[in-house]
């Protein structure tokens, strides 16, 4: 199970309205994800013309901002999402835990009240992809014998951060397509309990050693359990 299809699972399951992904670039995922309302946000968009058409035509109300979040959600979110809340959420742009956990604050402020927000890449599976990098480039330096080059980040750690510090909020990763974490209100099923300073300090051995405690990693086949409390 890929993210496309998990965000298209929750979205008809819920039947949300507006969707907000955030690191779109090819628009690969943006563009096949259905909802009435999309925002798209990206510094430097890649989409080419014929595919965005192609996938358009069904969706006129649908915006682009090339942008970085921070600019997007400081110039343009507060107009987007005050006649209706942000939906649904799907984080995907610099692979950073200070980054993403930000871009998880802004849409959190425009969330509706039974929103969701998921992360994408919260389940590196080693040490080179788990580098807090700024880009494929910037990982390609620190591993130049590496032959691939995975980059996940540590974004793995926001969700670490959900699990200790938010006990308002149910929080789960999903075992595919490099772990999809997912976030919305309601009383966890269990917590974690690091200090930010702590969760500064893990590292990815600390993940590898405790990885299903950390992500509360559940298998994909858990989608179908979620999605019937929506």
């Amino acid at each position: 199970m890929n993210r496309k299809e998990i965000i298209n699972r929750i979205n008809s399951a819920w039947g949300v309205e507006t969707y907000l992904e955030i690191g779109v670039q090819t628009g690969k995922n943006f563009l096949k994800v259905s909802a009435p309302k999309k925002i798209a946000v990206d510094p430097e968009f890649k989409i080419k013309l014929k595919r965005k058409i192609w996938y358009f035509l069904s969706y006129i109300k649908s915006r682009f901002f090339e942008m970085t979040s921070d600019d997007f959600f400081t110039n343009h979110a507060p107009t987007i999402f005050k006649e209706h809340p942000l939906d649904v959420a799907f984080i995907d742009g610099l692979h950073t835990y200070e980054q993403s956990f930000r871009d998880f604050e802004n849409c959190f402020r425009h969330l509706s009240k039974n929103g969701i927000i998921m992360f994408h890449d919260c389940n590196p599976d080693s040490f080179e992809a788990a580098a807090p990098a700024f880009s494929p480039q910037d990982m390609k330096e620190k591993f130049p014998k590496k032959e691939t080059y995975e980059w996940n980040g540590d974004v793995w750690k926001s969700i670490v951060r959900l699990r200790s510090l938010h006990p308002e909020l149910e929080v789960f990763t999903l075992d595919c397509d490099y772990g999809i974490g997912v976030v919305r209100r309601g009383k966890p099923h269990d917590m974690l309990s690091y200090t930010l300073e702590e969760i500064d300090n893990l590292t990815y051995a600390d993940l590898k050693a405790d990885r299903k405690r950390f992500l509360n990693l559940k298998n994909a086949a858990y989608l179908n359990e979620f999605v019937q409390t929506l």
